[in-house]
């Protein structure tokens, strides 16, 4: 699927389904307690302003704060659901061309988007934003962590279901762009998040898988799946990542 293909596949699917993702991920919780997204703000300076790239229908600006928290998404139906249920601070942006001046940012977000949203884009305007000493935290599903069980259990619910999950770009594509304009890693963690199994959880997972080749008959079967885990759970591996200016940035080399 093509750059263009896949914009539209990703609009249509926000706007059949807004505030999917975070329907799932505020089901979900690690060994401490907490949802991806209270992974997130822990990692969050306690001070200065927070733009949240890809926002969802806001699910951080309760654990963030409304007076310091931005949040921005090019989905329409998104932006909507989230001026429904009161989130405060929520625009109608592209994160190719944030309207926002350079070096005025705090803090970026990117939650569970960075795999979908155009990856060189997200790495160009955000090292156009940020101020000296800022930080771009992004989280993504990863195979890292998990077990030769895992990874049995979980090609075996993709073999069932007929497809896989897609994703525009992967890991290693986010760290050549980050090189590109002069980021690097200042911290890289991974951690588990359990989510719960009944027929409502597992089909609202199912839903929120980019899939453009499934079907309402293949996420059934994939539903069926899901509920036949032996411990009623389906474990959600995530990646988060904390991605700083360099401190001396050298010149760029070839376009990744």
């Amino acid at each position: 699927m093509n750059r263009d293909a896949w914009a539209s596949y990703v609009n249509a699917f926000h706007h059949r389904y807004p505030g999917i993702t975070q329907d799932v991920l505020r089901l979900a919780r690690n060994h401490a307690g907490l949802t991806p997204y209270g992974w997130i703000a822990a990692e969050l300076p306690p001070v200065g302003l927070v733009v949240d790239l890809a926002c969802g229908a806001g699910p951080l600006a309760e654990l963030v704060g409304s007076s310091r928290w931005l949040g921005l998404n090019i989905s329409a139906a998104e932006v909507g659901r989230a001026r429904d249920e009161g989130v405060r601070g929520v625009v109608r942006a592209d994160v190719r061309a944030v309207p926002l001046a350079s070096a005025s940012v705090d803090t970026l977000v990117c939650s569970m988007a960075l795999m979908v949203a155009p990856v060189a884009d997200v790495f160009r305007e955000s090292a156009r934003l940020l101020r000296p000493g800022g930080c771009l935290i992004a989280t993504t599903p990863t195979w890292r962590g998990q077990g030769w069980a895992d990874l049995r259990r979980t090609w075996t619910l993709w073999r069932a279901w007929g497809d896989r999950p897609q994703f525009a770009s992967r890991s290693r594509e986010s760290a050549r762009w980050a090189t590109y304009y002069g980021m690097e890693v200042a911290s890289d963690l991974v951690d588990r998040f359990d989510l719960p199994l009944d027929r409502d959880s597992a089909q609202l997972l199912a839903d929120s898988l980019y899939a453009p080749r499934s079907t309402d008959e293949s996420r059934r079967r994939l539903v069926d799946g899901l509920l036949t885990l032996p411990d009623g759970n389906f474990s959600l591996v995530l990646r988060r990542q904390r991605w700083v200016v360099a401190p001396l940035r050298t010149s760029r080399g070839p376009t990744p």
